[in-house]
């Protein structure tokens, strides 16, 4: 009896358990897709072509993610990436040079700016690994593939799939 019982709860366990994997073609998923960063470089390159950024250089590590260091600052001690808070002056746009977002009272100077506060836990990836690459006081361009920072979600005016530029000032690392 107690094998029989045993016997019929496994069956109805593994039904369950395989018609669960099963895609359903009724709705949305819950899987999340990104766009292959490569597949964006074309966009990449257009726009820092189209804004004279001909000195920018691919990073060898993120694929379509494109920067000029224009000021490293101090990058011993004071680096995001190595303390959890820093405050940044910046501009972002979107590929067709949209801007989506800034810090800046001065239209086109990111430098004339009210800071904004970063902890490095909130950030989208491709925000930080732009700013790891300067210090205290440094200055960056940077263009990521849409992978490093929404994908393939839409956020307020950023479309889905949106490579994004940054044009980035570190103004002061910290540890709160």
């Amino acid at each position: 009896m107690f094998a029989k019982k045993f016997l019929s709860i496994a069956v109805v366990a593994a039904a369950v358990f395989t018609t669960s994997c099963l895609k359903n073609d009724n709705g949305p998923t819950n899987t999340t897709t990104y766009q292959d960063p490569l597949l964006e470089v074309p966009t990449i390159d257009s726009f820092a072509n189209a804004m004279g950024y001909t000195s920018m250089i691919y990073d060898s590590y993120y694929t379509g993610f494109k920067y000029e260091i224009l000021a490293y600052g101090d990058t011993t001690n004071a680096r995001p990436g190595k303390f959890p808070v820093f405050t940044a002056a910046y501009r972002g746009t979107l590929m067709n040079g949209t801007v989506f977002d800034s810090t800046s009272t001065v239209p086109g100077n990111a430098d004339s700016t009210r800071p904004f506060y970063f902890s490095t836990q909130y950030t989208a990836p491709g925000f930080l690994i732009g700013a790891g690459k300067i210090g205290k006081g440094g200055h960056i361009r940077f263009i990521g593939a849409s992978y490093y920072f929404y994908g393939n979600k839409q956020n307020g005016t950023i479309p889905p799939n949106s490579p994004l530029f940054f044009d980035l000032y570190v103004k002061n690392v910290s540890s709160n």
